[in-house]
């Protein structure tokens, strides 16, 4: 894994992914909308997708996955991470997001410990 692309209109949380990421040795790419995060992954074309919920656009992160899944040839196929601090995983409302579109899903803030070695597993697979 190289390329890392977060998803998330908080400043300062994408400011802490970025920092944890890149002492981790991998580039980071990042932006705030769900449109941008398909252009920046057409572009980009990240080994790991970061999707928070709540976005600037009003849309969801979680919207983005579905497109990604559905076209690898324009996406490539990185691995999806869904990620929110208001979102209950356990929870029906996690029927609407099709769990086949993500590899994992982590609540915020993230414990970093488990993350990682969650992360390495879903790599190696």
């Amino acid at each position: 894994m190289e390329k890392v692309l977060v998803v998330e209109d908080e400043a300062t949380v994408r400011l802490t992914l970025r920092k944890r990421f890149e002492a981790r040795g991998l580039t980071v790419l990042e932006c705030e909308t769900a449109e941008a995060a398909l252009d920046l992954c057409a572009s980009g074309r990240p080994d790991l997708l970061l999707l928070d919920f709540n976005l600037a656009d009003g849309r969801t992160g979680w919207s983005v996955a579905p497109a990604v899944r559905a076209d690898p040839a324009r996406y490539g196929k990185p691995l999806i991470v869904a990620m929110s601090g208001t979102v209950d995983f356990n929870e029906p409302q996690m029927e609407d997001c099709s769990r086949a579109d993500f590899d994992l899903f982590v609540q915020k803030p993230i414990d970093f410990s488990s993350f990682w070695t969650r992360l390495e597993t879903l790599a190696r697979a």
